[in-house]
């Protein structure tokens, strides 16, 4: 919520025109005095800056909405995969896939890479590559098997 109001009543408007009063109902003008305050400082814009460039730099982009991916994992192992537990690249494409718009290049570029991975033929005695050392190889400074519990 006080993103939208910083979007809607704060940013791009010049200090001496920003409201004085609170412009919603639910809120006290000390509240809304506060939050201006807040936006203010040189310290919060710093924050902002640095956290915007810290967005920037993501490259897989996870489309579980609000959920974690402890959640979106349980949720995924109910539904898709109800006899056969889902692999270290099946919860990848599960949380990197957007409903509306799919992949981005980036996923799709590193569950190829992923898949090609274990694909690859072995040599006589050892084990064949796994879906975990696919995405650690993939992924190699990403906590994104960490965070799936894997």
């Amino acid at each position: 919520m006080r993103y939208r109001l910083k979007k809607k009543y704060f940013n791009g408007i010049p200090a001496n025109e920003v409201r004085t009063t609170s412009p919603l109902s639910s809120m006290t003008d000390n509240e809304w005095k506060q939050l201006v305050d807040m936006w203010s400082t040189p310290k919060h814009k710093e924050k902002c800056i640095k956290n915007k460039d810290s967005r920037e730099l993501v490259q897989y982009h996870q489309m579980t909405g609000s959920r974690s991916y402890v959640a979106q994992c349980y949720v995924m192992k109910q539904t898709k995969f109800k006899d056969v537990p889902p692999t270290a690249i099946d919860i990848f494409k599960d949380t990197h896939c957007s409903s509306k718009s799919g992949f981005n290049e980036n996923a799709k570029d590193a569950i190829a890479q992923m898949e090609a991975y274990v694909a690859q033929p072995t040599e006589e005695g050892k084990d064949p590559k796994t879906p975990v050392e696919a995405v650690a190889h993939v992924l190699p400074k990403s906590t994104f098997l960490r965070n799936v519990g894997m």
